[in-house]
């Protein structure tokens, strides 16, 4: 006699269950929200949500739920909505039903097709609206997406450092979270095997050996047949009795090895249960058992129209049985139904595995050609981030051409340049669409070559090749509104609006991209509205309007994954974090950019990402992690030019690292390989920050010489200064001239510049940064502001000016720099008002060490050693290196050869320039500090 192990009394879950019915309450009275319930199988996850929904019910409202059994690469799309909806919906009187489903009834029938029996004889359309893809996608924005946050913590335990995120997602998919799997699966994953291992097959499998045959012949079938694993499959498979299925059902649910799932669905309580069953199967088992479910499900549908979740069924167990004849046509009905639901993924999937079913004689299947089919899969694959696999196929099906047809051809070179953009590298597609302009006709004008110049046009204007861009951007304009093709005239005005945020011309570029995003999202190209609107997020941040640029990001996040265009995502959440972080919150901009990292992005996306991470990275100091990610963005550059700004943009990052570092002669390096990278730098509207970096360092080089009597490296700083000034002015010039009156961020780069330059020239102007801090302020930059604050009240004591009004300064840029988390900006002012006497926050510094100073020799830039912090203190000193021998009891030559190290890891030239540097840095304590300065 099996024993009862569940009691009938709620224990346990009193606190979470009044969480639950408190979110409930809060839905009575209007307020959305979503809680997670989450544990180890076990732990009372259903029986808690059974307690409230008896509650629910009790109190007349309505509680749905769905779920799913994970078929692989197979899975049927948004089959948990499903599962929730079908039956409630399928049991309302028919005018309920219309009344709540209202103007959403074409979006719900293309998740329900079987909702309506008779009636008007409607179906969904072929191809879904703009409408009706926003009612679906309403829907799935309630779905979340699972963490696996306790799995992440107990593989750090096991390993002593954060996992592979990889790992951690293949452990908890297949583990459920249970502690005891997850370490078993990891020896598993560790000795490159796929299969259980030895000790948790047989814990799982010892639940199953003494059940009857009946019942073990029943949990075989339902191991294979996964989501179709329906009373109606079972009877057809099995060849049971109602009464004999029945009993057996019974004996593995009382045995707790089966769950009475919605919708009439048998499921294993834990999904390794299921894989373990499977795994005893012998091949041959396996091939027939799968043919017999599929055979089941085909002729309980006969006749019938069926829904992406039955198609998906078909192909998996088809493939599964590896009948190519019944799995062929099974893949591609099922990758149909994928596309319609906006699913690319999956339908990916199952074109890719249809494509390598394809018989070699044959022409079509279905109704597709090959060809068709490869270019379908593309697609596919392109709208779901993974550019490497279209391009793989386009470059398959050119080479699988047998007789050259131009038209053919040039069509296929446009898709594959369009894929390489795509992917960030204009570098490749440029060749390809001259090719295709080539064979292509210009008379009489056609859609096609419409398409290949916005291609060419979008190539050029990603290699900042602007005027050229321009100029064949509008013919592509033109010949598309000629032929009427929405998809080119939507490429040619992103390309033009682009073109003209780039280099100055925000109101124009803002409006004409604007322009470009209605029209796509009205004639439904999802694609281009998630290309136009990382476009439009772009300009909206260069024109300074932070704010609109983080809401058309938010929207483009939308919309992205609401039309399964994930791919698109990772470019969106990177401007959305780099916005924030223009404004100041960092926190928000840290949670938006690892965001952004996780879904590990290449090319323009990924440049953009991992650019984004290296500024919030120098911003706090953690200079190790933004020289990381701006090797990664080098790689990907040097792979090809990621986008218009990947080289401008990297390299003034690489300047900025460089600053920190105490290396301003590297910097200074990295603006000049900037300026040899970009085709049009007097134009290049990014360049502008560059200029001023050249200022800057030129500035610290001035800051070094001058103390230490070296004019010839003076000379060398005012001559670097003044260049980069000039070049500056004749950037802001050409911008000013342009309509509207260019780029906002202009007059903050130039009045940094100029102030910059007044610190050059040995005579730090206080107006000057007070200027530039007043621009900052007008543009919602808050580190810029801090910065220009701090170096205002370092010019006012420097020139013996007001003291009053030098603390006032250096108050509100530790206000600033505090909040932000700026570590190394924070510490500066500390070390400022610290040798000049000043309050900060109404308190006097402590003296021996300004608050929030890191310690001497901890988290250095250089990695210099304990032995080599000693010897640069006593160098910062002014020590000799016999003084330095005679402290450190070491001898002289060893002295000189620590000084030698420490030279050439902080790139100085001198011992004098060694002090500037780390009192610069505050990589000395303040009594060499004071020593050093003179105070």
């Amino acid at each position: 006699m099996i024993s009862r192990i569940s009691s009938p009394v709620f224990v346990g879950r009193g606190d979470e269950l009044q969480r639950l019915r408190a979110a409930l309450e809060g839905a009575r009275s209007g307020a959305v929200g979503t809680v997670i319930v989450g544990g180890e199988a076990g732990v009372g996850k259903t029986r808690l949500l059974a307690e409230l929904r008896a509650g629910v019910e009790s109190s007349g409202l309505r509680f749905l739920g769905g779920g799913c059994v994970d078929l692989g690469d197979g899975a049927p799309p948004y089959d948990p909505l499903v599962a929730a909806l079908r039956p409630w919906l399928k049991a309302l009187p028919p005018e309920d039903r219309e009344r709540i489903v209202g103007p959403a009834r074409s979006a719900v029938l293309q998740l329900i097709p079987d909702l309506e029996s008779g009636g008007d004889g409607e179906t969904p359309a072929e191809a879904p609206t703009s409408s009706s893809q926003s009612s679906l996608y309403l829907h799935v924005l309630g779905l979340i997406e699972r963490i696996a946050d306790e799995v992440h913590d107990q593989l750090a335990g096991i390993h002593g450092k954060p996992p592979d995120r990889a790992l951690v997602a293949r452990l908890h998919e297949r583990g459920g979270g249970n502690a005891f799997f997850t370490e078993e699966l990891l020896a598993v994953e560790q000795r490159g095997e796929q299969r259980l291992g030895l000790s948790l097959r047989e814990t799982l499998l010892a639940r199953v050996g003494g059940l009857s045959p009946s019942a073990r012949d029943l949990l075989r079938v339902v191991a294979v047949a996964g989501q179709s694993a329906r009373h109606d499959v079972l009877a057809i498979v099995t060849h049971m009795k109602q009464a004999e299925m029945a009993a057996a059902l019974r004996e593995a649910i009382d045995r707790h090895l089966l769950l009475a799932g919605d919708d009439h669905v048998m499921q294993f309580r834990h999904g390794l249960l299921r894989e373990a069953a499977y795994g005893e199967l012998l091949p041959g088992e396996r091939l027939a058992l799968h043919a017999a479910v599929a055979a089941a499900v085909e002729s309980l549908h006969a006749g019938l129209d069926i829904d992406a979740a039955v198609a998906s069924e078909l192909a998996h167990h088809w493939y599964e049985s590896r009948d190519a004849r019944h799995a062929l046509p099974a893949l591609l009905r099922a990758g149909q139904a994928a596309e319609r639901m906006f699913a690319f993924g999956n339908a990916f999937a199952h074109y890719h595995l249809a494509l390598s079913l394809w018989p070699t004689a044959a022409e079509t299947v279905e109704g597709l050609t090959r060809l068709e089919l490869t270019m379908r899969t593309a697609e596919s694959a392109a709208v779901s981030g993974a550019y490497r696999r279209a391009i793989e196929l386009v470059q398959a099906a050119l080479e699988s051409l047998v007789e050259p047809d131009p038209i053919r051809t040039g069509t296929l070179l446009e898709r594959l340049a369009v894929y390489h953009l795509g992917s960030g590298n204009p570098d490749a597609a440029q060749p390809l669409a001259l090719r295709a302009l080539d064979l292509l006709p210009a008379d009489p004008p056609s859609v096609a070559r419409a398409q290949v110049l916005g291609v060419l046009a979008q190539a050029l204007g990603l290699k900042c090749h602007f005027s050229e861009s321009n100029r064949i951007a509008q013919e592509a304009l033109a010949t598309a509104r000629l032929v009427g093709s929405a998809t080119a005239e939507i490429r040619a005005l992103g390309c033009i609006g682009r073109n003209a945020s780039a280099v100055g011309e925000a109101d124009s570029g803002v409006r004409t991209l604007r322009e470009a995003l209605t029209l796509s999202r009205s004639v439904g190209d999802f694609t281009g509205a998630a290309e136009i609107s990382i476009e439009l997020a772009l300009a909206l941040h260069w024109a300074g309007d932070l704010d609109e640029a983080r809401r058309v990001a938010d929207e483009g996040i939308a919309e992205s994954g609401r039309w399964g265009a994930e791919g698109f995502g990772s470019a969106l959440r990177a401007i959305r974090g780099l916005s924030a972080f223009r404004l100041g919150h960092w926190a928000e901009a840290d949670d938006w950019i690892s965001a952004a990292l996780e879904r590990d992005p290449v090319g323009s996306h990924g440049v953009m990402a991992h650019g984004a991470r290296a500024l919030l990275d120098l911003g706090r100091g953690r200079l190790d992690s933004a020289a990381e990610h701006l090797e990664v963005v080098l790689l990907m550059c040097k792979a090809f030019t990621a986008t218009a700004y990947g080289w401008t943009d990297l390299y003034s990052s690489i300047a900025l690292l460089s600053i920190a570092r105490g290396q301003p002669s590297e910097a200074i390096d990295s603006v000049r390989e900037s300026l040899a990278r970009s085709a049009e730098p007097e134009r290049d509207v990014h360049m502008r920050v560059c200029h001023r970096l050249a200022i800057r360092a030129a500035a610290d080089l001035a800051e070094v010489a001058r103390p230490r009597g070296d004019a010839a490296g003076l000379d060398q700083a005012l001559a670097i200064g003044r260049e980069f000034d000039r070049r500056l002015d004749c950037h802001a010039r050409l911008v000013r001239e342009l309509p509207g009156g260019g780029d906002p961020h202009l007059a903050l780069d130039v009045a940094l510049g100029k102030a910059e330059l007044s610190r050059l020239m040995g005579g730090s102007s206080a107006a000057e940064w007070a200027t530039a801090a007043a621009a900052a302020h007008e543009l919602r930059h808050p580190h810029d502001q801090a910065y220009s604050r701090f170096r205002q009240a370092e010019a006012l004591l420097l020139a013996r000016g007001s003291r009053a009004a030098a603390q006032a300064a250096a108050v509100e840029a530790h206000h600033i720099a505090s909040d932000l988390g700026a570590a190394p900006l924070q510490r500066e002012i500390e070390r400022l008002a610290l040798r000049s006497r000043l309050e900060l926050a109404g308190r006097p510094v402590a003296s021996g060490r300004a608050s929030g100073a890191a310690p001497v020799g901890r988290g250095t830039p250089f990695r210099l050693t304990r032995r080599e912090q000693d010897v640069l203190e006593r160098v910062t000193l002014g020590r000799t290196n016999r003084e330095i021998a005679a402290d450190l009891f070491i001898s002289e030559k060893t002295a000189s050869v620590h000084v030698s190290n420490i030279k050439s890891k902080m790139g100085a030239n001198g011992r004098a320039e060694i002090a500037a540097i780390a009192v610069r840095l505050g990589l000395v304590s303040e009594s060499a500090d004071g020593d050093a300065m003179g105070d």
